[in-house]
């Protein structure tokens, strides 16, 4: 139904820039689509549907927020996420991750993302208004996690602390891999990103 409405409007718009910016919104809704459906059998088959909410409840918005490292071609990009969750969930289910060992994660995980968020990309450059709300809201997202974290830590509810302790971990490694990304870039002279 969204895509025969979607259709519709794509039909009657007739500035090509709309149309343009339709198109690109709707193939990321797709493709979101199809990675979130894929997702969530990937969990309902590992008898994790709970935990993967959650894990996407954590991840997506500090990911959205936070920026980072992105893949030009959109389905390459959709594949990794897909295995990146994979391994997550993978991770949740079969190894416990020791007390000491998450809280000095989440800890670094939520410094270096503070620090360093929002992290720009060749398809999403922020301008300084751009840069301070995502920047705030990241650190907001952050202050929550990490209150939850701390929650189910002294609860000692290592599943749930480890899904919130990988959520800021790929971020950060999301961040790190744009930053080196950038650094790259920039030693070979093409400066496609600012922050």
């Amino acid at each position: 139904m969204l895509f025969f409405l979607a259709r519709n409007v794509l039909e009657s718009t007739h500035d090509e820039e709309e149309k343009e910016i339709l198109i690109f919104g709707l193939e990321r809704l797709r493709v979101a689509l199809i990675s979130i459906i894929a997702i969530v059998i990937t969990g309902l088959m590992l008898g994790e549907f709970i935990e993967t909410i959650f894990f996407v409840i954590c991840l997506l918005p500090l990911r959205q927020n936070a920026g980072g490292y992105h893949m030009k071609n959109k389905r390459i990009c959709a594949v990794c996420s897909y295995v990146i969750f994979l391994l997550s969930l993978l991770v949740i289910k079969h190894i416990t991750i020791g007390r000491v060992a998450a809280l000095l994660i989440i800890i670094l995980s939520v410094i270096v993302i503070c620090i360093t968020a929002p992290v720009s990309n060749f398809n999403n450059v922020l301008d300084e208004m751009e840069v301070r709300v995502y920047g705030t809201r990241t650190r907001i997202i952050c202050l929550i996690e990490l209150i939850l974290f701390f929650v189910f830590f002294i609860i000692n509810n290592p599943k749930w602390y480890t899904i919130i302790m990988l959520s800021e971990l790929i971020v950060v490694i999301l961040l790190v891999g744009q930053l080196i990304q950038e650094k790259v870039l920039k030693l070979k002279g093409i400066d496609k990103c600012i922050k």
